[in-house]
């Protein structure tokens, strides 16, 4: 093989070398910025949850509704999720088919522990259960 052959493969390596590296720095920060993007709408989210003077809970095990998680136990909210100056809350939505109102755990394929369900609670000032 010719040296200005071999210059010429050893050129066209770096070059793919350089451009993979290039395309993998370029990916990385779009990455980011698709992270950093998420991570921006969500924090505009909870503010918008805490200007409605509502909150997501997420230690509802699905053995009570959302409502009933919502507006507490003993005086309280559940697991001192929520703000106690609230005094008392409701359901106004969840992440999963089974509404505010119905308890998951009722459900064969509900797996307490396992599977997750987020309650999004609403302040309304009428007292803990």
């Amino acid at each position: 093989m010719s040296t200005a052959l071999i210059i010429i493969l050893s050129i066209v390596a770096i070059m793919l070398v350089v451009g993979g590296i290039a395309t993998i720095i370029i990916f990385k920060k779009k990455q980011k910025e698709e992270e950093e993007q998420e991570e921006q709408e969500e924090q505009e989210q909870q503010e918008q949850l805490i200007a409605d003077n509502q909150q997501v809970v997420l230690s509802n095990n699905g053995t009570v509704s959302c409502n009933t998680y919502c507006k507490g136990t003993a005086g309280s909210s559940w697991n001192s999720e929520l703000p106690s100056d609230w005094n008392g809350a409701e359901c106004v939505s969840t992440n999963t088919k089974y509404g505010c109102d119905e308890i998951p755990s009722g459900d064969s394929a509900w797996k307490v522990g396992v599977n997750k369900i987020e309650c999004t609670c609403k302040k309304t000032g009428s007292g803990w259960a």
